[in-house]
């Protein structure tokens, strides 16, 4: 089962172009002019928020889909973050790694420019819709990608809010070690 920060629409392309896998995401994405038929023709699996009969039966879809091998993924924040942020992972389909004695996969996205600094355009946060932001994308100059495969974390004997709190803890650590340096001349605050 493979788990990663969620920075921007991009990401399903991203970590689909290493390793193909299933996605769960929100349901509204279905209804985004082309990503929507997009995601959907890959196999995307849709949440609709708040409906817990829909979640149980995504839930043993998952456990079905893992233990016969193959690859779900989905961003446990739940919503985009801000380049080099980490919101909280959510625990509730970690468990299906659970269920289905598989590993947990963390993956840190990161998306920079030809310097090596967080790339701005693209990331997806606050009141930015879809088409803003593909115009961004491709107006902008070109843009890198930086996914870092993580160890992966056993589930056996797990608990799902453990398992959840490792793997983020996983990528906050990597998102750390890659962040771009201060620019020269400023200075950084002094830490307490």
């Amino acid at each position: 089962m493979i788990v990663a920060n969620h920075v921007s629409w991009l990401d399903i392309f991203v970590i689909n172009s290493v390793h193909p896998c299933r996605f769960v995401a929100k349901a509204e994405i279905r209804a985004w002019p082309v990503l929507g038929w997009l995601v959907e023709r890959a196999g995307t699996v849709f949440i609709a928020r708040g409906n817990r009969r829909d979640l149980r039966g995504i839930f043993k879809g998952m456990v079905d889909v893992l233990r016969q091998g193959q690859r779900v993924a989905f961003f446990p924040e739940g919503t985009t973050a801000m380049q080099g942020q980490v919101l909280p992972f959510h625990a509730n389909l970690f468990e299906a790694a659970i269920d289905a004695g598989v590993a947990v996969q963390p993956y840190a996205i990161e998306y920079v420019d030809a310097g090596g600094a967080h790339h701005t355009s693209v990331d997806y946060i606050g009141e930015t819709t879809f088409v803003r932001s593909f115009i961004a994308i491709l107006s902008g100059p070109p843009v890198r990608v930086r996914l870092s495969c993580l160890a992966p974390i056993g589930s056996a004997g797990a608990q799902r809010r453990e398992l959840a709190q490792q793997a983020r803890d996983a990528v906050a650590s990597a998102l750390t070690a890659h962040a771009p340096a201060p620019a020269a001349g400023i200075a950084t605050p002094a830490r307490a």
